[in-house]
């Protein structure tokens, strides 16, 4: 059969329309602009690992004294078990109790009778999860989760207050390239594991658009020719 000028005018119309979708796909996937992605912190506004950490304990202390429903006396014993990161529950949770004015002894012995707060199984822990990148030429984001637990208990005399474990998280976005200066060396509870980004899928996907996008222009001006 032969071709028509009105044919052959409406498969250049039909091949345009899928340049423009294919081109169109693969320009948003290189600016990688989705409106759902999360703001990555910069150098001035992203805490280190630390930090972060130091402010859930404070933040978990808080929360046993308010669900203890307790006032503590005016002095209290803080008795923390010894482990690598101890030394941030005695001072958060230390400075936690001076804030009310209450007197702090430290130790797992001794003191006067009355209150006594007991912290065991300091856990902190920080995860890096769903790694990607935003863009081809653009450096790749991570999603850091870093997470507080510990257990308390609260007496005053012999007489049990409260008991109970109080775990809490957060989470925000960084870029994968800041990482090792938001860890402390000296501290391994502060280091976590990076996903790998370089999998065959993550790695062929920008190529495919590129491609797609070059396959689409080639065609465009055959056409036009």
């Amino acid at each position: 059969m032969r071709d028509t000028p009105h044919r052959h005018r409406a498969g250049k119309a039909v091949i345009r329309w899928m340049f423009i979708a294919i081109a169109g796909g693969g320009f948003a996937g290189i600016t990688g602009c989705g409106s759902g992605e999360p703001v990555v912190g910069t150098r001035e506004n992203t805490p280190s690992n630390l930090v972060v950490m130091r402010r859930l304990v404070g933040e978990l202390g808080r929360i046993v004294l308010d669900s203890s429903g307790y006032r503590m006396r005016d002095t209290v014993v803080l008795n923390v078990d010894s482990s690598a990161s101890s030394w941030i529950a005695r001072t958060e949770l230390g400075a936690l109790l001076g804030s009310v004015n209450t007197r702090v002894l430290t130790g797992s012995q001794g003191g006067p009778a009355g209150s006594r707060w007991s912290v065991r199984g300091l856990t902190l822990t920080v995860e890096y999860r769903d790694i990607r990148k935003t863009g081809v030429f653009s450096g790749a984001v991570v999603d850091r989760v870093v997470t507080a637990a510990f257990t308390s208990e609260i007496t005053d005399g012999e007489t049990l207050v409260f008991a109970g474990t109080t775990t809490r998280s957060v989470t925000d976005t960084l870029a994968e390239s800041r990482i090792e200066e938001l860890e402390s060396e000296s501290m391994d509870f502060t280091r976590g594991d990076v996903p790998d980004l370089r999998s065959l899928d993550r790695f062929i996907e920008p190529f495919v658009i590129i491609g797609a996008t070059g396959a689409a222009i080639l065609l465009f001006f055959q056409v036009r020719s």
